[in-house]
């Protein structure tokens, strides 16, 4: 058995993370290998799964659903200003047009120079991750217990204190369409 003191202080936000995301757990295989063909990133709106085109509305109704949840965490704890740390910019100016968002590409310039942000900050930052635009994570100031991490795929990862693990994933899958895992 792993003991949580045999894991690097750096990596031991993924023993108590959980995973939220739009893959419906019925088309996982035994192994765990998602088997439908899906749209995994902002730069596959207009590509076809399964016959049906990625428009950047259905693109956008989806993110619209992980900046709820990501929202909850925060309202949840009651936290109010949020630590944007491990900071990469991604796109130069000129790329920045990728974005498809008046907001979200003058946010982009602008946030280079901040780092604790409200939640309205902190969601348009993660939509930019979700966008390839930036990478980083989040945490609630004065509290590294509470946070939210993105990863390849259209993965977040939330890490919670364990006795509010069960009602911030049962209120994710019930009042905000998404799954979670772990």
């Amino acid at each position: 058995m792993l003991n949580i003191n045999d894991v690097p202080l750096e990596d031991r936000w993924r023993i108590t993370a959980f995973e939220v995301m739009k893959y419906d757990p019925r088309f996982r295989n035994i192994e765990g290998h998602y088997l439908k063909k899906e749209w995994i990133m902002f730069s596959e709106i207009g590509k076809s799964f399964d016959g049906v085109k990625l428009t950047y509305k259905e693109y956008k109704a989806v993110e619209d659903r992980y900046m709820s949840a990501f929202q909850y965490l925060f309202d949840f704890f009651k936290c109010y200003r949020i630590q944007f740390v491990q900071t990469t910019f991604l796109l130069d100016d000129n790329e920045l047009k990728n974005i498809k968002d008046k907001d979200l590409e003058k946010f982009y310039l602008l946030l280079k120079k901040k780092r604790t942000l409200n939640i309205q900050a902190a969601q348009m930052a993660a939509r930019l991750i979700l966008r390839s635009a930036i990478a980083g994570r989040f945490y609630c100031k004065g509290n590294q217990d509470i946070g939210v991490r993105f990863e390849y795929d259209f993965y977040m990862l939330f890490n919670v204190p364990e006795i509010n693990k069960i009602e911030i994933k049962n209120h994710i899958e019930k009042n905000i369409g998404l799954y979670t895992h772990r």
